[in-house]
């Protein structure tokens, strides 16, 4: 599976090197969790904002259905996934 990662509002593309990184799940119920999973496992991760937290970017992650995405705390980087 290759994960697509996706900058909302942009259309650039550049020389990209440093990978995107979990740190928290957001849970509805509890709030932060350390993050127990890894980028490469969806197929999709948007990054819906810079430094939301902490230093931290707010990013989306999901499957073949949005609906059932997931909000992660963590770096975006240079927005890439390497699926190794």
């Amino acid at each position: 599976m290759k994960t697509k990662c996706t900058v909302i509002g942009d259309t650039s593309a550049g020389d990209l090197k440093k990978e995107i990184t979990f740190e928290f799940f957001m849970d509805p119920n509890v709030g932060k969790l350390r993050a127990n999973t890894y980028p490469k496992n969806f197929e999709n991760i948007e990054l819906l904002t810079l430094n939301f937290h902490q230093s931290l970017d707010l990013m989306f992650a999901y499957d073949d259905v949005r609906n059932y995405g997931l909000l992660y705390l963590g770096k975006w980087n240079d927005g890439i996934v390497i699926n190794h």
